[in-house]
Order: C-alpha cells, then sequence, then structure tokens
C-alpha cells in the first residue's frame, strides 16, 4: 500500500486515514483506535477523507457505511475500486483452404485400401484466398480511483504467412495465391508450388527429373533413374529401382519394387501400397498399404502397416515412435527386425564410438605386443639404433590410449542415456507375430521365441513388455 493520508474528524475526533494500492485500482480506508471514535461515525466523514485523499473513482457505498460503523478498528478497508484496462486481443489468422492431406489411404471394412479418392496434392488456383488476418484489437482502457486514466494493452500482432508464390493484400488482412499451384505448407509458410505433370512413366523418354514444385507422375518411375522433387510426389505407377526425393509428402499408387537398388528421402510422409528389398527414409510417417519384404524403413515418428495384409517380413523397420503392423515375420522364422526409440544420428553416432573404441583396444593389445618384443631386445643390448624411436612413439601411444578410452566410454554412456529417453516408444501387432522377429526398443533388444498373437510391446525399467492389443492405445504418444 502507498499514499497514506490522514486526517482528524471533527466527529469524535477519530483519526481516519486513506491507503492506495501501488497501481491505485484500489483504496482503502483505516479506522484508528487511537484515540478512539467513541461509536459510529457518519459517513461523510468517510467521503470527505477520501476526497482530501483525491479518491473519486469507483467508490463503493457499502463499503463507506461499513467502515463509518467502526467495527473493524485498524484493519483496511477496500471502499473503492478502479476500473482495470481491457487488454486487446491478439491478431489471429485464419486459414481457408486445407493446407496438407492426411498422407494416408481409406482403408474399407473389406480391408482393401481406396487409393483412387485421395485428395494428395493440396491445389489452389491464382488469387485464390488461402489466410485472412483478423487484426489485433487496442484494448478498453482503465480508470483508477483518482479518477486518472489508465492506458490499455494493445494486443500482439501477428503476420500473414507468406511463403513462396503467395501475396498479401492491400489491406494487410489477406494472404492470396499468386499463381496456379500445390499446397505447401512449410516453416510455418504457406507455399504455392507450380504442379508438373509427366503424362506417361519417368523413362528413357524423360531422363532425370529436377522439378522445383510438386510433381505428378500418371505411369510409373522406372529404373536406374533419378528423381527430386521441391514439393509434394503424386506416383500413380509404381516406382522401381530408383533414387527418389522429395521436399513434401509422397504417394505412390502402386508398389516400390526391384533389386535393392532403390531409394526414397522424403522431408513428410510417404505412402505407398507395397515395398519389396527397397529403402525409404522419412522425417515424417510412412503407411504401407499391404506387405513390406526385406525392405529397409527409417521414420521420424511412426510407420504404419494397413490394409487386409498389413505385414512385414525380413529386412529392417526403424521408428521414433510406434510401429503398428497386422503381421510380422513368418512361420518360416525369417529374421525380421523392428525397432523403435530410433534416432538415426544417435545410432550413427553410438555406433562410430562403439568401433572407436574397439579399434583403440585392438591398437593397444598389438603395440603391447609390439613394446614387448622391443624391450627384450633393448634388455638384452640387441635393441637397433633405427627401432628406438619406434620404441618411444609405442609408450607414448601406450600411455595416451587410457584417457582417449576413458572419454569414448563416457560418450557412450551418454549416447545410452539418449537412446533411452524414448521409453514411451510401442510396438503394435494386431494379428500374429512369428519366432525370428526381433524387437530393440532403443538399446534394449527382445527376441520372440514362440508365435504370439494380438500384443502390444513397450518398454518399463529397461525391460520389454507386452501386453493384449489395444486400438485406442495405438497412437503415438
Amino acid at each position: 500500500m502507498a499514499g497514506d493520508i490522514a486526517t482528524e474528524s471533527k466527529q469524535e475526533k477519530a483519526a481516519v486515514s486513506v491507503k492506495l494500492s501501488g497501481d491505485k485500482l484500489a483504496a482503502f480506508v483505516v479506522v484508528a483506535s487511537d484515540p478512539p471514535p467513541g461509536g459510529p461515525l457518519d459517513p461523510q466523514v468517510i467521503h470527505a477523507t477520501l476526497r482530501q485523499a483525491g479518491v473519486v473513482h469507483g467508490i463503493d457505498e457499502e463499503a463507506v457505511r461499513e467502515a463509518a460503523r467502526c467495527e473493524k478498528l485498524d484493519q483496511d478497508i477496500q471502499v473503492a475500486d478502479g476500473t482495470p484496462a481491457q487488454p486487446g486481443e491478439d491478431a489471429r489468422i485464419e486459414f481457408k483452404v486445407k493446407l496438407e492431406s492426411d498422407g494416408a489411404p481409406k482403408v474399407g471394412k473389406d480391408g482393401r485400401i481406396d487409393y483412387k479418392n485421395i485428395d494428395f496434392l493440396q491445389n489452389a488456383s491464382e488469387s485464390t484466398v488461402l489466410a485472412v488476418k483478423h487484426p489485433r484489437t487496442e484494448g478498453t482502457p482503465g480508470r483508477d480511483v483518482l479518477g486518472k486514466e489508465v492506458s490499455a494493452l494493445r494486443g500482439k500482432d501477428k503476420s500473414l504467412p507468406m511463403g513462396s508464390n503467395t501475396y498479401v493484400s492491400r489491406d494487410k488482412l489477406q494472404l492470396l495465391a499468386k499463381t496456379d499451384g500445390s499446397i505447401v505448407y512449410a516453416g510455418k509458410r504457406i507455399n504455392i508450388q507450380p504442379i508438373s505433370t509427366i503424362s506417361g512413366s519417368i523413362s528413357v523418354k524423360t531422363g532425370n527429373i529436377n522439378a522445383i514444385g510438386s510433381l505428378q507422375v500418371r505411369r510409373d518411375i522406372e529404373a536406374g533413374y533419378t528423381v527430386q522433387v521441391g514439393g509434394d510426389l503424386e506416383v500413380n505407377g509404381n516406382v522401381l529401382d530408383s533414387t527418389v526425393e522429395c521436399g513434401g509428402n509422397m504417394m505412390i499408387k502402386g508398389g516400390f519394387i526391384g533389386r535393392g537398388n532403390g531409394r526414397i528421402t522424403a522431408q513428410g510422409n510417404v505412402t505407398v501400397r507395397y515395398v519389396e528389398n527397397q529403402s525409404i527414409n522419412a522425417q515424417g510417417d510412412i503407411t504401407i498399404g499391404g506387405e513390406a519384404l526385406n525392405a529397409h524403413l527409417f521414420s521420424g515418428n511412426a510407420i504404419y502397416f494397413k490394409g487386409g495384409k498389413g505385414r512385414v517380413v525380413g529386412g529392417e523397420i526403424n521408428a521414433r515412435n510406434l510401429i503398428s503392423a497386422r503381421e510380422m515375420g513368418n512361420e518360416a522364422g525369417t529374421t525380421t527386425i523392428a525397432r523403435v526409440g530410433y534416432d538415426a544420428k544417435l545410432m550413427g553416432e553410438y555406433l562410430h564410438t562403439k568401433k572407436e573404441i574397439e579399434r583403440l583396444e585392438n591398437d593397444l593389445q598389438r603395440v603391447k605386443e609390439g613394446l614387448y618384443v622391443l624391450v627384450r631386445l633393448q634388455m638384452d643390448g640387441k635393441l637397433p639404433a633405427a627401432k628406438k624411436p619406434v620404441l618411444e612413439k609405442l609408450k607414448q601411444f601406450q600411455a595416451s590410449v587410457p584417457d582417449q578410452l576413458s572419454e569414448l566410454q563416457a560418450k557412450i554412456k551418454e549416447l545410452e542415456k539418449k537412446i533411452a529417453e524414448n521409453a514411451k516408444a510401442k510396438i503394435a501387432v494386431e494379428g500374429r507375430i512369428y519366432p525370428g522377429v526381433r524387437l530393440y526398443f532403443g538399446l534394449v533388444y527382445h527376441q520372440l521365441d514362440r508365435m504370439e498373437q494380438n500384443r502390444i510391446y513397450d518398454i518399463e525399467y529397461g525391460r520389454v513388455t507386452s501386453s493384449p492389443y489395444d486400438k485406442s492405445k495405438v497412437k503415438v504418444a
């Protein structure tokens, strides 16, 4: 409290003081017990004291009468309440277009996947309104108990998410498409990527493709070609042994097949009907509509096997958070590796550090063997002069190795700790999972020795555990 002002009333010589809150949005009256008021005061005494203190706004008459009754001596009684300023509303962006597809086809009741009715590329025409800005408001000023205006805070401003091939209207309230193209929402900006269409296949007739925007391929991508797409990619047919790089999402309505020379890399999601012998690396989700046979899949989030088969046999599938399949492995016991809690960068660094430790330990063993021979020669007085520098270098190396190994071991422990952090990762199998399937949760390993069915696997207290399959739990945590 600040701004104490005291006055002695003529009635009963009561001492009445006024206190103001720091922001001057509240005023309090205190009737002192010394000297004693000798009975109720005239409310006008309170009013006079308030006027003297400059309090003119928000006076509560009932509170004034309460103070005048002198039932609460030496206590703060709030008798005035200012009007707080109302802050303005923040600017708000309203999107007028669908920014992206869910990246996955719909599965019918019969288990079949509908690849035809998919709005994979989200398109916009020139001058399409993409987003509308609702401006911030100024707010409503308030008034303190002294009658002075209290300024209001303006709402926070927000810019329209203008990306490539878009522009802002003259009134700064609309974002529009500058050209026809597909909508690519990246980095919190809306970009319009021109759509290129190849009516046939990518083959000897087209050669390698480098498309700045999005691309539609009406037929196949034949073996041996390199396709680079800045936006989204849609392929109506198959992709054979080719290298395909995509800056957005990718939809392959056929299969990704070949002799193992194919590689797909995408910054977004990848959806494909089936995969055999090939490699897919996606920052987002990977959705397989049928089988993955001897494939190598790497997802920054989740891998889903959908449709009637939804099966993975052989190969290696890696996801950071979730793998969901109808079936894993087969009756022949084909080795099938499924990893979750997988971070490619961390795992690569971990394996590299492991190899460095192994290399140092092997080198140290060879140095010890070489030192043994040279020291024996030195003790017998038979060490050639040319070998003396070699002996010194080996001694120096032997002395330095313990420190190097100690640093690498500490690094291994730190990496293991980071790899183990994603403890919420799951592997869910709706149907059968056969012996030969190996499950990894970070660095924790579990191999099935018998066929199991309808299970969700996760890790608890450093051990792989399982529970009955529950569809509601098959989601990224």
